[in-house]
């Protein structure tokens, strides 16, 4: 083991280069969970509703069912369609205490 007195410049530009690629991949790793891990809980839950997930996009900003009771979970606005049935669109919220878990709850839009 080396004391730090003695770390030559190449060791030290070694342990600051380790230490610079750990720290920074850590955001990097929480925003790909983010991303990644909810769009494969939403499929999985479409599937086992017997549904066909057209379209999932990522809401950023929201207005409407989930604006108050987000916290960490992520936010869709999907369009879906059972077998060759209507479509039907909403809001699903994916992810549970803190966006852990696959939970999936959905608010549909009004059928006029």
């Amino acid at each position: 083991m080396y004391a730090i007195g003695t770390m030559s410049r190449d060791e030290w530009f070694l342990v600051s280069l380790l230490l610079f690629v750990l720290i920074g991949s850590v955001p990097v790793i929480i925003l790909m969970r983010r991303t990644m891990g909810p769009r494969a809980a939403l499929l999985a839950w479409a599937k086992d509703n017997g549904l066909e997930l057209l379209e999932a996009k990522y809401r950023w900003f929201l207005w409407g069912p989930f604006t108050l009771f987000r916290a960490a979970q992520s936010v869709y606005r999907i369009r879906v369609r059972r077998g060759q049935g209507p479509e039907r669109s909403g809001f699903a919220r994916v992810g549970g205490f803190w966006g852990l878990g696959g939970y999936v709850k959905v608010a549909w839009d009004r059928d006029d």
